[in-house]
């Protein structure tokens, strides 16, 4: 019984050890006051691993156009918050101009204070000078 106890223990503290880091994920509902055109939101959900700096977003605009999550192309994390840089390409839209449909990349920057969970988010069509951002809070999970 003993042998058996200790087993046990063991196999328990193996696991412990060899289990992987898990993702925090941050559920951020924005305000949905300032979007310009709901570029963004209304809920933004990021899988963010501390360990090893990796995250992916996702709303329902990159839902609706990707149908998966993206991967964050920049992560920098503080003791005051936490920022997700990340960009998308070729959302298709339409044009009234002869051109037809057009396309634009946009790059997005999220931003999350540790203490409050308050979030902030821009977004920026690049190659024009519109910017869009809204706020709102955040939840971990």
């Amino acid at each position: 019984m003993k042998n058996l106890v200790l087993k046990a223990v063991a196999t328990v503290a193996v696991c412990m050890v060899a289990a992987p880091a898990f993702a925090t994920t941050y559920e951020c509902k924005l305000k949905m006051s300032k979007s310009g055109g709901n570029w963004m939101g209304p809920v933004i959900r990021v899988e963010y691993d501390e360990k090893n700096g990796n995250a992916t977003v996702i709303d329902g605009v990159i839902n609706h156009y990707f149908g998966q999550p993206l991967k964050v192309s920049k992560v920098v994390d503080n003791n005051k918050r936490m920022t997700f840089s990340y960009n998308t390409n070729k959302f298709e839209g339409t044009s009234t101009a002869r051109a037809g449909k057009t396309f634009a990349n946009r790059v997005y920057r999220l931003t999350i204070l540790k203490p409050s969970l308050k979030a902030s988010v821009h977004m920026k069509p690049v190659g024009y000078r519109n910017t869009w951002r809204d706020s709102g809070t955040c939840v971990r999970k």
